[in-house]
């Protein structure tokens, strides 16, 4: 579990969990961080950061719920019936996967906002060391 909430490098972030971390280009902008065409206004430090790590599980598409990280296009959606799995793009073609629970209807070819929790990202610097 250590590893999974904390991991300290890249490697084990995509490593450990499944699906895998998403990872999304990133890039500090004053005091916020500039993800996917968005800028995220996060509560901790930003400086050195250049990619921004959050689990497939740890994203939602229900507004209110965190902060939005981005518009994405929905590309594949899997209703695994206890988990809907939805596969999809930001603006700037980055993938992303979203772990919903329950059975959800997300329409294929849609564009929807996907929000995160900032206490449950990761960020990480130009070395794939976690900051």
């Amino acid at each position: 579990l250590e590893l999974y909430n904390n991991p300290k490098n890249l490697f084990v972030a995509g490593f450990i969990g499944s699906p895998k971390m998403n990872f999304l280009t990133a890039a500090e902008d004053g005091a916020g961080l500039k993800v996917a065409g968005n800028m995220l206004q996060l509560p901790r430090a930003v400086a050195g950061a250049t990619t921004l790590g959050v689990r497939p599980e740890h994203i939602t598409l229900l507004e209110g719920h965190g902060i939005k990280l981005a518009d994405v296009r929905v590309d594949l959606v899997e209703n695994l019936g206890g988990q809907t799995v939805v596969y999809a793009t930001t603006a700037d073609n980055q993938p992303i996967n979203i772990v919903l629970e329950g059975q959800r209807a997300v329409e294929l070819g849609s564009t929807v906002a996907a929000y995160i929790d900032p206490a449950r990202i990761h960020l990480f610097d130009a070395q794939g060391q976690a900051i």
